[in-house]
């Protein structure tokens, strides 16, 4: 089984989005950016409706986004990045039958004839994974990609950029910092790359 790698470069993550923000996807860009800002598993992605994302009393995105991980019981839990609000604001100019009922899925299918959208169901995982396989093929992305690269991704960028490895193994749900270390994809080159940042 070949393991699956993050995305590395930030100026790969912003060429991404600003494809599908070109093309007008903003089901795809939403999905790209949740994956990569809440950290959550495809399986999870997938499922998440109207009621998960908005307050019913303002119709606006949550302060805080709360959703019980199908795999640990765990509740993962995102405040939502002014990037991701534009994104979600985007979305819904683009898709306004979203919010008329909350139970809708937010990462809905397009019947494979006419491309018709069906709010009353969601993406599958393996949906997801051809999208962001695709995605990382079209930006000349080197390596295996997939849907855990989103979740993976978030990891990646938090450990680079020195945030806690608890905080990090926290956010992943994991049951320990060698766990978390393994999964987001460390190489040797970013081993290096530490010991020149420090220059001891």
């Amino acid at each position: 089984m070949k393991i699956v790698d993050p995305i590395r470069w930030k100026k790969d993550i912003n060429t991404i989005k600003a494809l599908l923000k070109e093309q007008g996807n903003y089901r795809d860009l939403l999905l790209f950016q949740m994956g990569i800002v809440t950290a959550l598993r495809a399986s999870d992605l997938s499922k998440l409706k109207v009621k998960d994302i908005i307050n019913p009393m303002t119709w606006k995105i949550r302060k805080m986004i709360e959703v019980k991980e199908q795999k640990t019981w765990k509740t993962n839990r995102t405040k939502p990045t002014p990037k991701l609000i534009d994104t979600w604001n985007e979305y819904t100019e683009t898709y306004p039958h979203i919010i008329a009922n909350e139970e809708n899925y937010i990462f809905f299918r397009r019947k494979s004839n006419n491309h018709t959208v069906q709010w009353e169901y969601h993406l599958s995982v393996k949906q997801i994974w051809r999208i962001i396989k695709s995605l990382c093929k079209l930006v000349n992305l080197e390596g295996n990609y997939a849907s855990h690269t989103l979740r993976k991704t978030f990891g990646y960028h938090c450990y680079v950029n020195k945030f806690p490895m608890e905080y990090i193994q926290k956010k992943l749900n994991h049951s320990s910092p060698s766990i978390t270390l393994a999964y987001i994809g460390i190489m040797q080159w970013d081993i290096d790359k530490m010991n020149q940042d420090l220059d001891l």
